[in-house]
């Protein structure tokens, strides 16, 4: 074959790997020469290819990751194209693993030696080495291409690091707890050449909530006085990697006989069923049955079957008792403790599947255990696999995996549900949890820290030590959804503690466990646990809302005639009528937020909804404070009916004639009314500062007087506001009088082009004097270059230039105006899409900012765990991704707005839009 087909088989199989040959094609005349093709590699020739290529000069991180990259490349290359076996590649990329941990171990130790001095055992008087012990599939020398590194670092001894003979006041323990949280990071830190390997921590003594490193007698003691089942599976397939090998088999030898137990558990095969029954529960039910791993047939099983039996019989017969799976299924077979036909079997079947491990592996260089269901996937995975067909592929896969299914269920009768609620006893007792139950902790709160504990405080409150068999079931019956509704969640622990705070308000928290089991209110409070602190403290001070809005539909949008009828029923003019209405506008807005949340009603319904109960409550307050003749202008976000939660109420106020001190007093009695606070924050914030002549000027004005006023002393910016006005109260002839005029004044003639510049520098006035409070400027989405803003000015600019020649333009409505304005010509129908997109994407991220505390927020938070959070709100993977598309939306509409003020202003065209910062 030549080399050209080598490579293509290889890009075939795997887009990552062809993906790599293309950024490095010098790569494809090394990987064909003979000594890298054909013939297997020792560690003498990692060592010799590392010091001559990747460190001549001294070592690199960043080098060193490029050389994990390369040799995985080699071996992917030579195991697809027939030139090694699948036992060849397991041996290479467990060398490659050794090799890595043991350059990068001896890196940062002579720096951490630089650092804090040497580590002392004080005990013996001599300097404390390390030791990395290896299990899993790295432990039995059987890696495959995306295995995790399961690791335990252990030390020799306690006391004082030491600097030119004396004491430091570093002690050991601090000394290897740094060091090997350095090793973790810097293995685990992604760059453009990924990571050198994902480590897990998590087999090591007390799991999470144990120390990183143990002295030896540490670990041995350990395991000798708590040591559990699934720990001594661990540790069948443990080895010293790195360190001080002496230092290794000296704990090996100690822990051996907890390793090969020589009088074993009567209930060990039961315990190592269960523990392989909560191992299936990491895997999706639905993608079970193709998941080669853990599903029926699958890898494990075979692991399985064969450590039970070492387990079993290793501690009475030493031949036994080998780390690596395949060479322990020869001994059984050889010994007698498996029959021969089921050794040569799962033998056979092991490696088969292990090819296919690695087949799927190879394809994104990701970790990946489930078959493929759609047919394009399934032809590029058979012909890795060197078959004709999938029927062919298939039919081979059913029959090993069968087979293995048959000789793992004859050898294991489980009861998974009784093994499940003991794991989660164990666990709420305090104990590590065992495998299956560390991974749903990881899979459920994957960015957390103290989940044990935490987990503990949410089931068992303040009777830690109060563990029955009911207390578990209800948790199980609740955990059932964590699945389905944590993955949702960005900060899923957080979350569960806030609904764990809210039940010691609804009541006796074993009846909230109970009805929380309904995954409807569980989806309900975790979502808005998880996008809103606001909501959070507003149900615990209030559970009540809660029974309320359970039995109202999400959906339904309330018109402001059904918020006015609601309103009357809270008995206005009696006692309490404030803290009532209070109650009620922050329940309808917590409702419309569960219908954004969970029941997909669009922004623009919620801000109508939200609008239409802003209106109810202006228009019933008015006549309790006795200011129904006046007149009420909304503006603004209400005035659009695009208003959302913590929006302010922009409004202006038209008298009935020049007001009196009575006047005004009840006019600010019925805006206090409007802005009572109910403990948790005003239920609006009223602003009427867009009144003629601002804060100097009277509370309300007449008609006449806001004519004279527009007709001598308004600005061009008190006129565009006037575009997304409206009247919502008041007597109805005012009402018609104020839209005639305020159409002559918009829409009598287009707008010039020297009111188009006045209204441009007073938009620049803006951005510059509310710029993002820290660098870079594009995080200021409402008042910055891009943001809402300028879709804003944009928009009514468009409405005051073509209104008076297109009914379709005069809108209050950014969104309607950008669909009119692509209609009509005025963009190209593709902008005015992407504008309209935007400006969509920009209101998501302004509604998903304000939910959270339901105050006014115009620009991205500088926390990066917020931001992160608000990435993840918004179905971005990480916050790169996130802020590449939010600085393009914002350079669009910049470019959109600056495109159309040239033609308006052709003498002083927009400056160019500041360059693209990343947070």
């Amino acid at each position: 074959m030549s080399v050209e087909n080598r490579v293509r088989r290889l890009g075939d199989a795997s887009p990552f790997y062809a993906q790599q040959l293309r950024l490095h094609p010098d790569w494809i005349d090394w990987l064909d020469k003979p000594k890298n093709r054909d013939y297997p590699y020792r560690y003498a020739s990692l060592e010799d290819l590392w010091r001559r290529r990747f460190c001549p000069d001294g070592f690199s991180l960043a080098a060193l990751r490029q050389f994990r990259r390369r040799m995985s490349l080699r071996i992917a290359y030579r195991e697809l194209n027939g030139l090694a076996d699948v036992e060849t590649s397991w041996r290479e990329l467990s060398m490659l693993a050794e090799f890595v941990v043991r350059r990068l171990c001896e890196w940062r130790f002579a720096e951490w030696l630089h650092r804090f001095g040497e580590p002392w055992c004080d005990a013996e008087d001599q300097r404390a080495g390390y030791c990395i012990f290896a299990l899993g599939k790295l432990g039995a020398g059987e890696l495959n291409f995306c295995s995790d590194l399961d690791l335990i670092f252990c030390k020799a001894g306690s006391g004082h690091c030491r600097k030119n003979g004396r004491p430091t006041g570093v002690t050991t323990r601090e000394f290897y707890a740094s060091f090997f949280r350095q090793i973790a990071a810097d293995m685990t830190a992604p760059n453009e050449d990924g990571v050198l390997y994902h480590i897990d921590l998590r087999l090591r003594p007390e799991g999470d909530s144990g120390p990183v490193v143990r002295t030896a007698s540490s670990l041995v003691n350990y395991y000798w006085t708590a040591g559990q089942t699934w720990e001594r599976l661990a540790w069948l397939r443990a080895r010293p990697i790195a360190g001080d090998l002496a230092l290794g088999h000296g704990v090996m030898e100690e822990i051996n006989p907890f390793r090969y137990p020589r009088f074993p558990p009567n209930n060990l095969m039961n315990e190592v069923a269960g523990v392989k029954l909560r191992t299936e529960k990491e895997v999706p039910a639905d993608e079970l049955a193709r998941d080669i791993k853990s599903g029926p047939g699958g890898i494990r099983e075979v692991e399985f079957i064969v450590q039970a039996l070492q387990l079993i019989h290793g501690g009475k017969n030493p031949f036994l008792q080998t780390n690596s799976t395949v060479k322990a299924i020869q001994k059984l077979a050889r010994y007698e403790v498996l029959p021969l036909d089921d050794a040569c079997f799962l033998d056979h079947a092991y490696r088969w599947l292990r090819k296919l491990e690695n087949r799927l592996q190879m394809r994104g260089e990701t970790p990946r255990h489930c078959l493929p269901s759609n047919a394009e996937e399934q032809r590029w995975l058979f012909g890795a696999m060197d078959y004709e067909d999938w029927d062919t592929f298939a039919a081979d896969m059913e029959h090993w995996r069968a087979g293995i299914r048959a000789r793992y269920v004859a050898r294991f009768p489980a009861d998974p549900q009784e093994e499940r609620i003991q794991a989660w006893t164990t666990f709420l007792a305090g104990q590590a949890p065992e495998p299956s139950l560390r991974a749903d902790l990881e899979r459920w709160f994957p960015d957390s820290d103290e989940v044990e504990a935490r987990l503990r405080k949410f089931v068992l409150g303040d009777s830690p030590g109060l563990i029955t068999r009911d207390a578990v079931l209800r948790f199980l019956d609740l955990a059932h959804h964590f699945d389905r509704t944590l993955p949702r969640l960005a900060r899923p622990m957080l979350t569960l503690e806030r609904i764990g705070r809210f039940a010691e308000h609804y009541g006796a928290r074993r009846h909230f466990f109970r009805d929380s089991a309904n995954p409807t209110l569980f989806e309900i409070l975790s979502l808005l646990f998880d996008r809103s602190q606001f909501i959070h403290e507003l149900l615990c001070r209030h559970p009540g809302i809660m029974e309320e809005l359970l039995h109202e539909a999400p959906k339904r949008l309330k018109t402001r005639r059904d918020c006015r009828d609601e309103i009357q029923l809270l008995a206005p003019g009696e006692d309490g009528f404030a803290q009532r209405l209070w109650l009620y506008v922050k329940a309808e807005q917590v409702r419309m937020a569960i219908g954004e949340l969970l029941h997909g009603l669009s922004l623009e319904a919620v801000g109508w909804a939200l609008s239409q109960l802003a209106e109810a409550v202006v228009c019933e307050t008015m006549a309790l404070a006795q200011v129904e003749a006046f007149t009420v202008v909304a503006l603004g976000k209400l005035g659009a009916e695009e208003l959302t939660l913590g929006s302010d109420l922009d409004l202006m106020l038209i008298a009935p004639e020049p007001l009196d001190d009575d006047s005004s007093a009840r006019l600010r009695d019925w805006c206090a009314l409007l802005m009572h606070n109910g403990g948790l924050g005003p239920m609006f914030v009223v602003d009427l500062r867009l009144r003629p002549h601002g804060e100097a000027g009277p509370l309300a004005v007449t008609l006449p007087a806001l004519r004279d006023y527009h007709a001598s002393t308004a600005k061009a910016w008190e006129k565009q506001i006037l575009v997304r006005s409206r009247p919502i109260a008041g007597p109805e002839a005012v009402q018609a009088a104020f839209v005639a005029w305020r159409d002559e004044m918009l829409y009598q003639k287009p707008m010039t082009a020297a009111e188009v510049g006045e209204l441009w520098r007073m938009r620049q006035k803006i951005e510059q004097e509310k710029p993002a409070s820290q660098p870079p400027a594009q995080r200021a989405f409402k008042t910055g270059a891009g943001g809402l803003l300028d879709l804003e000015f944009l928009t009514e600019a468009l409405a005051m230039t073509h209104g008076p020649s297109n009914m379709e333009l005069r809108q209050p409505h950014a969104r309607t105006c950008l669909l009119a304005a692509g209609t009509k010509g005025l963009f190209p129908q593709k902008l005015a899409d992407e504008l309209n997109e935007n400006w969509n994407k920009l209101r998501q991220i302004e509604f998903s900012l304000r939910r959270q505390s339901f105050q006014p927020i115009i620009e991205l938070p500088d926390d990066l765990t917020i931001r992160r959070t608000l990435a993840r709100w918004h179905d971005f993977c990480d916050i790169e991704a996130f802020w590449r598309e939010f600085s393009q939306m914002l350079a669009t509409n910049r470019r959109a707005l600056e495109d159309w003020l040239r033609e308006s202003l052709p003498p002083e065209p927009a400056s160019a839009p500041p360059a693209t910062e990343v947070i």
